[in-house]
């Protein structure tokens, strides 16, 4: 069987957006971005021509504009894996759109890191949101979990789109010190990016975020 890429196709109204991803997407040859639009309807004729291997789209307001969307894309075409990119994760959003069968949850100022791994996960069949049946208590006190204090300081503030260098001043600490604990963050929770791990840690309710 002959190799093909893995294709990607991105929905966004951000041309800025779409064109970085195209610079990430281009310097690895695994995966192809095959198709680009700034809107839902040219979304569904592309979709129907390009069948691609995984979806990129923006969370939408209200989040049922988002479920009902990516109700369309997969009765059209169920083998794509859909991935949501926002500015900031939230827990409820994420496990509506889990349930609505999306398969990640992307930060937009982590895509330089994050994208060609979840790229590939997801084609791999992997899904880095919670499966349809998970249910969680989101108003439950938050359980303590393996990550220790600063580890769930470091997550809390990954969580609101803040980089390493703003971390590290938010905590008073040197950014080495910052990588260093949400790399053994990323290691206890089994994440393989720091978004991976915001998600889990969400899930497992090791953290909590207000946003």
């Amino acid at each position: 069987m002959a190799w093909k890429p893995i294709t990607l196709m991105i929905i966004d109204d951000q041309p800025l957006l779409r064109a970085g991803v195209a610079a990430i997407i281009s310097s690895n040859a695994d995966i192809a971005l095959v198709g680009e639009t700034d809107s839902e309807r040219d979304a569904m004729e592309l979709l129907r021509d390009l069948q691609p291997d995984v979806i990129l789209m923006p969370v939408q307001r209200p989040i049922m504009n988002s479920i009902d969307a990516i109700s369309r894309m997969l009765s059209e075409h169920p083998q794509a894996k859909i991935a949501i990119l926002s500015t900031h994760p939230k827990e409820l959003q994420m496990l509506q759109l889990a349930n609505a069968r999306a398969c990640a949850y992307l930060l937009k100022n982590a895509l330089h890191t994050d994208l060609v791994d979840t790229v590939l996960a997801l084609a791999a069949g992997q899904h880095l949101l919670p499966p349809a049946d998970f249910k969680v208590d989101l108003t439950a006190q938050v359980r303590p979990g393996p990550l220790s204090s600063r580890e769930r300081q470091v997550l809390r503030w990954v969580a609101k789109g803040r980089s390493n260098r703003q971390v590290a001043q938010l905590l008073t600490i040197s950014e080495g010190t910052t990588k260093g604990h949400l790399h053994n963050a990323m290691r206890k929770l089994g994440a393989r990016n720091r978004t991976q791990a915001v998600s889990i840690a969400m899930q497992r309710g090791v953290i909590g975020v207000e946003l």
